[in-house]
């Protein structure tokens, strides 16, 4: 598994902590290209907004760019997941 992205540090700890680092491989930031091209060979695509007041108004860029991942003959993307941190 692997999340893409800028990650609280506390998420790598964690999988350090319960033994996943041969699972789960956390990358941080990537150029847009490369970023899109993950997208479009992905399985899941995850999408985490912070619980603030107004937060189930935001439209992120990368709701549009995962919406958009799916409708390119390069998606496998079967499923989006959103979910409030």
């Amino acid at each position: 598994m692997e999340f893409i992205g800028n990650a609280h540090p506390s998420l790598q700890k964690w999988v350090d902590k319960l033994e996943l680092n041969h699972q789960v491989k956390l990358k941080s930031y990537v150029p847009h290209d490369e970023a899109i091209r993950a997208m479009c060979t992905a399985d899941l695509l995850l999408l985490s907004i912070s619980k603030t007041p107004g937060s189930e108004l935001i439209l992120t860029g990368k709701l549009f760019e995962y919406l958009g991942s799916a409708g390119q003959s390069c998606s496998s993307v079967q499923r989006m997941v959103m979910l409030p941190k």
